[in-house]
């Protein structure tokens, strides 16, 4: 993220780690530009706020921006995978003889595509119902 404010988080968590306020703000930040982001800032972001979760005082607000967090990442992540099955499949039907790992490779993106979809529409399904903790 291209912002000043982001970049004085990122440097306060570096010098102060346990901050967990300078922590759950850079997350609500991103999920401001969620849109426009490439794969590694909600990777990013979503390590953020699981580091938050994984601490023993949790609230729900704070779990329910790891979920949402979560939702994000995988939602990139298909979105890469997507692009990465069509280039191979272009790649395939450019070729007249297509090699075994090609074929290998389709098999296993089309396997991680479906198991990342599954992912995503659980969490969505869950985010549409409200957890009181």
């Amino acid at each position: 993220m291209e912002n000043k404010l982001a970049t004085e988080l990122s440097e306060r968590l570096q010098k102060y780690p346990e901050d967990s306020k300078s922590r759950l703000k850079l997350v609500e930040m991103f999920f401001k530009e969620a849109e426009s982001c490439s794969l590694p800032i909600p990777r990013e972001s979503f390590q953020l706020a699981m580091q938050k979760v994984a601490s023993p005082m949790i609230s729900a607000q704070e779990i329910n921006i790891a979920h949402a967090a979560q939702t994000i990442f995988l939602e990139k992540l298909q979105i890469v995978l997507k692009d990465d099955l069509a280039e191979t499949e272009s790649k395939i039907k450019d070729e007249r003889n297509v090699e075994t790992i090609l074929e290998k490779q389709l098999n296993r993106q089309q396997g991680e595509i479906n198991f990342i979809s599954k992912c995503v529409d659980l969490l969505k399904l869950s985010l549409s119902r409200p957890t009181m903790y």
